[in-house]
């Protein structure tokens, strides 16, 4: 995931606005689920499966909604096949 947001930035700083485009509809699932609830519970959930850091919340924050954390996988899944198939890419160039 990181190596598609830095081809994002890449992209855009190079001049090249069909390839930041295309990452952008790419990600653009994941910022919308990550933004289903008004607080940082989403971001923090995908975090967690990531590895990054701990699933455990302190009040006054609660866990997500069942229909939130389905979103949220679903669209990180997808962005991870897109960034290894964007890898892929940039590795034949």
């Amino acid at each position: 995931m990181p190596k598609l947001c830095n081809r994002l930035f890449l992209a855009c700083f190079c001049g090249e606005p069909e390839e930041a485009r295309a990452i952008e509809r790419r990600l653009k699932p994941l910022a919308a689920a990550l933004f289903l609830e008004g607080n940082p519970v989403p971001l923090k959930w995908a975090m967690s499966l990531l590895g990054h850091m701990n699933a455990e919340l302190r009040l006054p924050l609660c866990e997500p909604a069942e229909t939130t954390r389905t979103a949220v996988r679903k669209a990180l899944k997808a962005a991870q096949d897109s960034a290894a198939r964007a890898i892929s890419y940039m590795r034949l160039i």
